[in-house]
């Protein structure tokens, strides 16, 4: 897992995924790791999940673990962020 979130890292420094904020003056969020479940949250875009997608091919080829795509859910976090009263 903790190259997993290397490379999840990586991609945010690049600037490929930007994370989310809850709230104005709260801290950017990529990813939340428990035990052995990543949640990644991004501004969902087809580009992005794309990104995504790779990333999670390249972490299961290095690592040897596979991915539960019936696990690998999509949440559209612009529209959460909107129905909270929360915006950039």
């Amino acid at each position: 897992m903790e190259g997993l979130s290397g490379l999840l890292k990586k991609t945010k420094t690049n600037g490929d995924i930007h994370g989310v904020q809850i709230c104005r003056n709260a801290s950017h969020v990529s990813h939340l790791m428990f035990a052995d479940d990543c949640f990644v949250f991004f501004h969902a875009t087809a580009k992005k999940e794309e990104t995504i997608a790779n990333l999670l091919k390249i972490y299961e080829a290095a690592s040897e673990q596979a991915i539960n795509l019936e696990k690998y859910i999509i949440s559209i976090v612009e529209m959460l962020i909107g129905k909270l009263g929360c915006h950039d």
